[in-house]
């Protein structure tokens, strides 16, 4: 029986062998089949599970940006309220009650 102890040597085995020339029996084309198929499910579930992790980071990136245009839109209204409240001429009512209105 054919036996590899690594993902490599299989791989490099089964693209580098024509299999015309060797005398491999049923079981061994089985089990050289049963082994890639265990190692391509193992990476490609790795790939799905890495492009999920990107997914959710993509959807975290987007929901904070969204968070900071926001937070940045009230800065510069709040920013526009100052300026205009500290510019303003405070008339005689204001002064003495101590109370500025907008």
């Amino acid at each position: 029986m054919i036996t590899f102890s690594s993902e490599k040597e299989l791989i490099d085995y089964l693209m580098t062998s024509d299999f015309s020339g060797e005398n491999i029996s049923p079981e061994d084309l089985k089990y050289l089949l049963d082994r890639f198929k265990y190692y391509y499910r193992m990476k490609h579930s790795q790939v799905i599970r890495s492009d999920n992790e990107i997914d959710k980071l993509n959807k975290r990136i987007k929901r904070h940006e969204n968070t900071f245009n926001v937070i940045k839109k009230e800065l510069e209204v709040n920013e526009f309220r100052y300026d205009r409240i500290k510019s303003k001429k405070l008339s005689l009512k204001e002064r003495i009650k101590g109370k500025i209105e907008e």
